[in-house]
């Protein structure tokens, strides 16, 4: 009777070994996808900052010493300022995290790069996390997160107020994003990439997020992360 038990410990034990085994593999995996994602997003940045905005700037540079001997130079000149600050828009929309400086730092950098203030009047509430357990890839998932709801903003709400609020409390991270914008129908209306994005990188670090819109008043984004030690 007592092998009996023995033989049922050992197998117990073994299973116990394959799950975890199992889980930290998964895990493992879900963390390289992100640091590749990560590392795409820094080349992207990277390449069109370097290989087109500095490319652009000097050919204007050079065009701006013909432009008194003709007229038709000016039309190009201004198609060449709008392409040039596209690009830099572009770059700084994708623009890298420096796990170096502060989280809240970057958050309201980021806010402030892409919403326009003059416009919108943004009310935040942005912990410090520098004293957490909360993982580098994590915040870099979490800034890429209210990057993209910034962008959406910015392009599609027209709103003239954006309230932005992260919390931690008992390894739970709470992201709310609420704008007094156009909205829009979720039923209807098809999902964009920026929000498949969004959607994508919650789903990756295991957390939930809830949109509620009403068009023409309003829209709230709701994301909860769970932090795992």
């Amino acid at each position: 009777m007592s092998r009996y038990i023995i033989y049922c410990l050992i197998f117990i034990i073994v299973i116990l070994l394959f799950l975890i085994q199992r889980s930290y593999l998964k895990r493992k995996e879900k963390l390289k996808i992100i640091k590749e994602i990560y590392q795409t997003e820094r080349r992207i940045s990277k390449k069109v900052h370097d290989e087109i905005s500095n490319d652009i700037y000097t050919i204007m540079y050079k065009l701006q010493n013909i432009e008194n001997s003709s007229n038709n130079f000016s039309g190009l000149l201004e198609g060449l300022e709008d392409l040039y600050a596209k690009t830099r828009d572009i770059s700084r929309e994708y623009s890298t995290y420096n796990t170096k400086i502060k989280f809240k730092e970057q958050i309201i950098d980021i806010i402030c790069s892409i919403i326009n203030t003059k416009k919108i009047k943004i009310i935040t509430k942005i912990p410090d996390l520098e004293n957490t357990e909360i993982e580098p890839h994590i915040k870099i998932n979490i800034y890429r997160i209210i990057q993209e709801l910034m962008i959406n903003v910015s392009k599609h709400s027209n709103a003239t107020i954006l309230t932005i609020m992260i919390t931690y409390k008992d390894k739970n991270l709470k992201i709310q994003v609420h704008d007094n914008g156009l909205g829009f129908n979720s039923e209807k209306q098809s999902k964009g990439i920026g929000l498949i994005n969004i959607e994508n990188r919650v789903k990756n670090l295991n957390g939930q997020i809830m949109i509620d819109s009403i068009k023409g008043i309003e829209t709230s984004t709701l994301i909860n992360i769970p932090i795992k030690i």
